[in-house]
């Protein structure tokens, strides 16, 4: 193990970035300077601890009256878990303040962690609860680099009586207001299509619990993640009936091994990322997804790729419970049946038309139709400067694609036209995105308050960055936008602000022989990117975060 982690030293990361000595320098904002965070998910209050640790002075806007976001209570099925490890979601400088009760925290866990975080930084004064952002409008959009921003706010839920809106001046704006918060459904379940539809439509967003699917007939829209622990949820709640409607199939990926530790671990490490051969990287991905994926196939699932030959266009789907699954479809009779087609219809009465033609009666239909790309309070010339919109390729029945839009940012962080305006977080990964959220909320911080830092891109970089994105997207079209390699991606932004960790050899060359081999075959977990702090507390914690295996009882997943 040594002779290999002496081999491969620093390979195992990205090239040291170097700025662009040409060009108009980007904005300086100095201590004090005001920042409106929007949102108080997890994302937002990383966000507002990140510009309190540069000297600025951030104020968070939350419309609810709790912080968590999409973990909040109510927002989603009391089961919920995640599909990330615990591990990869505890920031470097803040461990854990309890023991969760698996390698995948539950929902009410994320918020009490969420919760303890922003109690131990201080971030609660700064959240103005029930309070919904209007509008943020620049105050001198002629001149972008320099401008602030005007932010108007008014009370959430309100009606008469209510305190009239509120404006304020800002010097930047962090949007941290989640990806999961506009459903999507599809025309055939929105009014007026489906207003003749006796039964009940929603979207999985606002499912809450299959005990209102109990003795019911109930059809699911989709092949997601929400849409497999949607159809769990029913069928352990008794339904009559279970369909699971999927025009294309998916490629379906464990969250955990056959032995029950966390499949994200094993897969996000730098040796895997940058070193592993790739028939090697194929087996360990393909392997457990042809297993699993082959048993929904059996019963009745679409094969991923039938209709949508190219990989870009093709879902994968985390399958948290899979051994369940598997159970489940090898039965006699699986209470969960697959419809290789889309909705076409519903109603008159509890009638569902599908795409291929066939009818079925439903109680309940529920949408697990993904979210749209929602930031009502930016004018649309703000908002169209940093977004593109393509239509996916038609697949092979001859279906039209839908429409996809996604944002176009430099470093997936920052608005191609003002510098001082950031998103947080809106991406996917097989990583976790609120970890990466916190280092982006750290990178944005980093680049205007560092004049000196050699990776420092001009007003010119950062406008091209964003134009090979747009340019990519609309050339490839894939259908998430937002996906890219967690240990990628986190590296060059941790180069880009000094956070990246020592080499294998240095950690060597200290005798720390535990941190060398996770560095380089351990997962990346948060921490690693706080090994090097000038807070010696800090990179204490997370030397021991990095080193320390998991204590956590394997999955029974």
């Amino acid at each position: 193990k040594l002779q290999f982690l002496y081999l491969i030293g620093r390979p195992c990361g990205p090239v040291m970035p170097t700025a662009d000595a040409s060009g108009r320098p980007l904005p300086i904002l100095p201590q004090g300077a005001r920042v409106c965070v929007v949102g108080a998910g997890s994302v937002g209050v990383y966000a507002a601890k990140a510009c309190a640790e540069v000297g600025w002075e951030p104020t968070v806007y939350e419309a609810a009256g709790s912080l968590g976001g999409v973990w909040r209570a109510g927002q989603h099925w009391g089961s919920l878990t995640t599909n990330s490890s615990w591990r990869m979601m505890e920031l470097g400088d803040f461990p854990f303040p309890f023991t969760p009760s698996g390698p995948f925290p539950t929902r009410s866990e994320i918020v009490r962690y969420v919760e303890a975080y922003a109690k131990h930084f201080d971030v609660e004064r700064r959240i103005r609860f029930h309070t919904r952002v209007l509008s943020v409008e620049p105050t001198a959009p002629d001149a972008p680099q320099t401008t602030q921003w005007r932010v108007t706010t008014g009370a959430a839920g309100a009606g008469e009586g209510a305190p009239p809106p509120r404006a304020e001046i800002y010097d930047a704006v962090m949007c941290c207001n989640g990806q999961y918060d506009t459903p999507a459904l599809p025309r055939a379940l929105t009014p007026p299509h489906s207003d003749g539809f006796t039964g009940e439509v929603l979207h999985s967003h606002a499912f809450g619990s299959g005990e209102r699917c109990a003795g019911k007939h109930v059809v699911v829209v989709g092949l997601g993640n929400s849409a497999l622990d949607v159809a769990l949820e029913c069928v352990g709640h008794g339904a009559a009936s279970v369909t699971v409607a999927c025009r294309n199939g998916a490629h379906l990926l464990p969250v955990s091994t056959p032995a029950g530790a966390p499949r994200d671990e094993q897969l996000l490490s730098r040796f895997f990322e940058y070193r592993a051969p790739t028939m090697y990287k194929q087996y360990c991905f393909f392997a457990p997804v042809k297993r699993v994926s082959d048993a929904f196939v059996k019963a009745g699932m679409p094969a991923a790729g039938a209709a949508t030959p190219h990989p870009i266009h093709q879902r994968i789907s985390n399958v948290k419970q899979w051994k369940r699954w598997l159970a489940l479809l090898a039965g006699a009779a699986p209470p969960v049946r697959f419809q290789p087609s889309s909705i076409a219809a519903v109603g008159p009465g509890r009638r569902v038309l599908h795409s291929d033609g066939t009818t079925a009666e439903a109680d309940v239909v529920v949408g697990c139709t993904g979210y749209q790309l929602h930031f009502p309070f930016l004018p649309d010339a703000v908002l169209d400067a940093a977004t593109v919109e393509y239509a996916l390729p038609p697949s092979k029945e001859g279906a039209g694609g839908r429409t996809v839009r996604s944002l176009c940012l430099y470093k997936r962080v920052l608005h191609p036209v003002y510098p001082t305006m950031a998103f947080c977080s809106q991406l996917a990964t097989l990583g976790n995105e609120a970890a990466v959220g916190e280092l982006q909320a750290r990178w944005f911080a980093h680049l205007l308050t560092d004049a000196s830092a050699p990776s420092r891109p001009t007003v010119e970089a950062v406008a091209a960055g964003a134009a090979d994105l747009r340019t990519k997207l609309l050339t490839s079209k894939p259908l998430v936008p937002g996906f890219l390699s967690y240990v990628k991606y986190c590296d060059a932004l941790a180069a880009d602000i000094g956070a990246l960790p020592p080499t294998a050899s240095a950690a060597l060359a200290t005798g720390d022989l535990r941190l060398a081999w996770q560095l380089v075959a351990g997962p990346v977990v948060p921490a690693q990117y706080r090994l090097i702090s000038s807070d010696a507390t800090v990179a204490a914690t997370a030397r021991r975060l990095v080193s320390t295996p998991t204590t956590i009882p394997p999955s029974k997943l």
